[in-house]
């Protein structure tokens, strides 16, 4: 591939997942440097991972990572063969990745490392930091990270403030539908079930996404296999039993011992999963639905399959159509879909930790308590959240038409400030005085727009 730069302007080798595909990495590559290749101040070039028949445009080249016999080359899956051909041809000023420290730690003692800056932009989902990435942090020309819980994260295993640069979202896609068009948005969705109240979960089907929690909750509900405790208030659900796939009575409130009687079943509430059905490391939801005896409060769209996402404007049907948005999840870099659904007005329930923290308070919906569990791999700190805590905070929004869209009213203010423009921004003020350039003079290490 012919690749031409302007000799006058600084070029940026951008890494990450292609840009033209539809992936996390790559929805934040193009909102972000579309708007700086709009400023003609820089030459962008993308080494792109993951990188096949386009889904989207960008308007700078794309260098796919290598491939050996048709599939990628396990040698350069994150472009560790194609950084070293291309940085002493192109000659970047600047070389900004973006992925999990532990797919770019190689970038410290990478041979291209002399010849260009390095700002790796790090995904921190969970504490502490492993010992093992601290030579990308510490040999980085600016290390950013997505958020204040990775900022502390960062500072706490070695020292070093790096950069606070976030996510965003586009609020001229992600925005509340008008009533009737969210009606037939429901209606063209969900067709007889679109009068229920839909409690809606989007993302993968993968460990840390924990959404397997959602069929034991649904069960409990729309059954009434559950208590509220007189007393004391408090929400529990009654133990499912996989043998007799039913729950087990159980009347006496384990916080304060008063019995009770059972709960009223909630038949309203439908669990709408945006995602697919089984992964190779996931669970066969469809199964577990069927053992549960949820089939008839289950939605999904079984033609989704894994890394293979939606246009964002598809997306914001999927948003629209929600009630509620519920995520067990452990753990997140930043929650993309999260900021996305509160853009829409839609009032999320999750667990007390990570990332989207920063944007993401009580009263967006439901901030629910959790039990750490230590992972195997790097000894991360996941987030096992309480179920009958969840569980409370889905019922209480479920039976509360009103406190839905207080909840959601609040969740929308809360993105508001979170803009692409203002983002590009801060990226093109560090690119710049990473170069020695006049910046804008609204970047400063650590600042949280």
């Amino acid at each position: 591939m012919e690749i031409y730069v302007d000799p006058e302007k600084p070029t940026i080798l951008i890494m990450t997942d292609s840009a033209v595909q539809h992936s996390g990495l790559a929805q934040v590559t193009r909102n972000v440097f579309k708007q700086i290749h709009e400023t003609e101040k820089y030459n962008l070039v993308q080494i792109g991972w993951c990188h096949n028949t386009p889904k989207e445009q960008v308007p700078w080249p794309i260098i796919p990572t290598l491939l050996n016999n048709g599939i990628p080359d396990p040698e350069d899956h994150y472009g560790q063969k194609s950084l070293w051909s291309l940085v002493p041809k192109l000659k970047p000023a600047i070389t900004w990745v973006m992925a999990d420290p532990f797919n770019i730690n190689w970038l410290a003692d990478h041979p291209s490392r002399e010849l260009t800056k390095i700002i790796p932009y790090v995904c921190v989902d969970s504490h502490p930091m492993h010992k093992s990435w601290e030579k990308l942090f510490i040999g980085s020309d600016a290390a950013v990270v997505f958020s204040e819980f990775g900022r502390k994260g960062v500072m706490s295993a070695y020292g070093i403030d790096p950069v606070v640069i976030p996510h965003g979202v586009d609020h001229k896609i992600y925005k509340p539908a008008a009533k009737d068009e969210k009606q037939k948005i429901r209606e063209d969705l969900f067709g007889p079930h679109s009068d229920k109240i839909i409690v809606g979960t989007v993302g993968r089907n993968m460990h840390r996404k924990n959404i397997v929690l959602m069929i034991p909750i649904t069960r409990a509900l729309i059954k009434g296999e559950y208590i509220i405790c007189k007393h004391c208030k408090r929400m529990h659900l009654w133990r499912f039993d996989p043998l007799l796939k039913a729950g087990i009575p159980d009347y006496l409130c384990p916080s304060c011992g008063t019995e009770n009687d059972r709960g009223e079943p909630v038949p309203e509430m439908i669990w709408y999963y945006y995602g697919a059905l089984q992964e190779q490391l996931g669970w066969n939801l469809h199964e577990l639905v069927n053992l549960y005896g949820i089939k008839d409060a289950f939605l999904c769209h079984k033609e989704l399959i894994p890394t293979m996402g939606k246009p964002e404007q598809h997306m914001y049907n999927v948003y629209n159509s929600m009630d509620l948005f519920a995520m067990p999840t452990m753990c997140e870099g930043w929650g993309l879909p999260i900021m996305e659904a509160m853009a829409c007005k839609i009032p999320v329930v999750l667990p007390r930790n990570s990332a989207y923290l920063d944007f993401v308070d009580d009263q967006c919906g439901g901030l629910c308590e959790y039990e750490p569990s230590i992972e195997l791999a790097f000894g991360l700190h996941r987030a096992h959240v309480q179920l009958d805590d969840f569980a409370s905070k889905i019922y209480m929004l479920v039976k509360d038409k009103d406190y839905r869209k207080i909840c959601g009213e609040h969740a929308y203010e809360r993105t508001l400030p979170y803009t692409w423009t203002k983002i590009a921004e801060q990226w093109m003020d560090l690119f710049d005085s990473i170069l020695g350039r006049k910046t804008r003079g609204s970047w400063v290490e650590g600042e949280v727009i």
